[in-house]
């Protein structure tokens, strides 16, 4: 669930941004989604797949999920949701990322599905 990884997030919630990409011409069904489910977090519709063009991404995109480093180049892929490990190698990243101290992420659950 996005939701409780979002919240998880929050120590570094105003060092890490979150952005949204959706590849669907239907921008008022996103405003919708997002407004029903509460999710305050910008989004992009990439209409004409540039993202993936450019980055070389699989053709399936429906649940990608990437982290860019200081430079905007892509240093892990893969969806933590429901997987610990990477959840935990996301969480390293950042750290190692923006410099931040140990013990700045709580040791909590796992985010699962």
């Amino acid at each position: 669930e996005w939701g409780a990884l979002l919240e998880e997030m929050k120590p570094v919630r105003d060092k890490v941004s979150v952005l949204f990409v959706f590849q669907t011409p239907k921008s008022e069904e996103l405003d919708v989604l997002f407004q029903r489910y509460g999710v305050r977090y910008p989004y992009f519709q990439d209409k004409d797949e540039k993202l993936k063009k450019v980055n070389g991404f699989p053709e399936d995109m429906s649940s990608l999920v990437f982290l860019l480093d200081k430079d905007n180049r892509v240093v892990l892929v893969g969806s933590p949701i429901g997987n610990t490990k990477l959840w935990q190698l996301y969480r390293k990243q950042i750290t190692i990322i923006l410099d931040l101290p140990k013990g700045l992420w709580p040791e909590k659950k796992a985010v699962t599905d």
